[in-house]
Parts: C-alpha cells; sequence; structure tokens
C-alpha cells in the first residue's frame, strides 16, 4: 500500500518563480487543509476495518471535486496521496505518515469539518495531524517577470500524468526579517558582482524548471507554527530528475545564497491516488 521514491510577505517575489500556479488554477483566498495519517503503533487495520473506512472516506469526501482529475475553475476539492518518503533537511524522519490527504475549499470551516469527520473514521489507526493554509495573490514582482510565469507555467496533469507530489512547509528565519526590503528582494536576482561568479539567484533557478513542474503556493504564517507558507508540487515521472534538480539549485548558498534564510518543515513525497480505497490499501 505504501511505495517509496526519490520537495514573511515580503518575500512573495521568491516564492513567485518557484511556486506560482497560473490564475485558472490559484484561486485567492482558497484554505487548503494538508492532513497527514500517522499509523498508531500496535493498531491493526484488518481488510474490513479498511474497506468500511475507505467507503466512509468516500461519503465525506463527495462535496469535493476530486483532484485526481483536475478541473479549471474548481475550488472545492479533494486528494488522496500515499506515502513514498517522509523527511527533514534531506534525511529520512523515523516516524513517517503512510499517506496524506488534501482538502480545499473557499471556506475554511468546510475544511474543518472534514478534518474532524475524518478523525471520527480513523483516528483508532491513525494519529492525523493537520497543516492549515490559504492561497493569496502574489506581490512583489513586476510586468516582465509576471508575464514570464504565464506565458511558461505547465499544465496541470491528471493524476496518471502527473503521479507524484511534494508537500513542503518552509520559513524564514528571524535574520532575514532583519534586512531591509531592498536588500532582501537583491537574493531574488543574478548579480555574481554582488554575491560571486557562482550565484544564479532564485528566479534564474526557478525558470531552468518552470515547464515540467506544477506549483501551487499557501500562506500558512498566521495559522501553523510550523512554517510560512505551504509549498506544493505535481510533476511526471520523467520530470523527477528536474525535480530533484530544482531542489538541489535552490538549496546551494553559492548559487542561491538566499537559502540561508531558508527553514525547511518536514517534506512530504507521496503519489496522487485516486480513491480512499487506493490510499488505505484496501481493494474495491
Amino acid at each position: 500500500m505504501f511505495g517509496r521514491i526519490r520537495m514573511k510577505s515580503a518575500s512573495i517575489l521568491f516564492f513567485a518563480i518557484l511556486l506560482w500556479s497560473p490564475a485558472s488554477w490559484a484561486n485567492q483566498g482558497q484554505w487548503g487543509g494538508f492532513f497527514y495519517l500517522f499509523p498508531k503503533s500496535g493498531a491493526e487495520f484488518p481488510a474490513g476495518a479498511r474497506s468500511s473506512a475507505a467507503k466512509q472516506l468516500g461519503s465525506i469526501g463527495e462535496n469535493f471535486g476530486n483532484d485526481f482529475n483536475p478541473e479549471k475553475g474548481r475550488v472545492e476539492s479533494i486528494q488522496y496521496y500515499t506515502a513514498v518518503s517522509y523527511s527533514l533537511d534531506r534525511k529520512p524522519i523515523t516516524m513517517s505518515p503512510a499517506a496524506l490527504i488534501r482538502v480545499e475549499s473557499m471556506r475554511r470551516d468546510n475544511v474543518e469539518n472534514y478534518l474532524n469527520q475524518l478523525r471520527e473514521i480513523l483516528g483508532v489507526f491513525f494519529t492525523i495531524e493537520s497543516r492549515f493554509a490559504v492561497t493569496r495573490q502574489l506581490n512583489y514582482t513586476d510586468a516582465e517577470t509576471l508575464k514570464q510565469l504565464k506565458d511558461n507555467a505547465p499544465k496541470r496533469g491528471k493524476g496518471t500524468e502527473q503521479p507524484n507530489a511534494v508537500v513542503f512547509p518552509l520559513s524564514k528565519i528571524p535574520e532575514w526579517w532583519a534586512l531591509t526590503q531592498e536588500k532582501r528582494q537583491q537574493y531574488f536576482f543574478k548579480d555574481p558582482e554582488r554575491f560571486g561568479k557562482e550565484q544564479m539567484g532564485h528566479n534564474e533557478i526557478g525558470f531552468l524548471y518552470i515547464r515540467q513542474i506544477f506549483r501551487k503556493l499557501y500562506h500558512s504564517r498566521f495559522d501553523d507554527p510550523g512554517g510560512d507558507f505551504i509549498t506544493y508540487f505535481e510533476f511526471s515521472d520523467d520530470n523527477l530528475e528536474a525535480f530533484n534538480s530544482l531542489l538541489e539549485g535552490l538549496r546551494n548558498v553559492e548559487k542561491n545564497p538566499e537559502w540561508k534564510f531558508v527553514a525547511e518543515g518536514p517534506l512530504f513525497s507521496g503519489k496522487r491516488v485516486s480513491t480512499p480505497a487506493d490510499m488505505l490499501g484496501a481493494g474495491h
């Protein structure tokens, strides 16, 4: 059931390159709930219980469109994932989730109500950890950059086309916010004279892969003590190498000195699946 693979507001331009998605997909004020399912130690989850739980999850998810087959303009959605890896600062975390559910709505209470029902159904078998975040309009970008983003942003694919997903919480450390806005923005652009000959800047690195990876940014600063943002990615098997190269480039502080100010949260890598039964290994 669970496989394995090899990802404060003044910094929005930093994320605009890496995490911008087309306006048709990025509904402003859309809440996202990310629900991590950690198996409870010693809790058996027999086939009959899996099947029953899968049916109940299907029922409580009926008001949300299934994002395994995404639709333009959809604002109420749900997506199921099986876990592949769970890591922090590139090191595996021993206590890792077996699965994850992402629920989106323009109303936070819809997402919270789903979480409450989810805990009633699966709470005996899983410890369920939650993160809430909301989409917002991009700030601190110019017309030229925005045009390049719009012209090159990839089309979002079905789960069969882009089966890989990554949920990646991030924060900026206090030293970043001690800088003036002008100094912070300098890190976004290529400037070898200022930062050294190896420096490319966050923007240049992001543009190398913009056509290959679907990205979406959620703000969580006031809702999640574990991160300022939640970054979400989808990509095909063919673009797995591109995603790994993207992360490697961004984490390289010689190429991207800004990453010195980034505190990574736990990175969840998973596979998109179409039903709760697929997520729980319950069959059909």
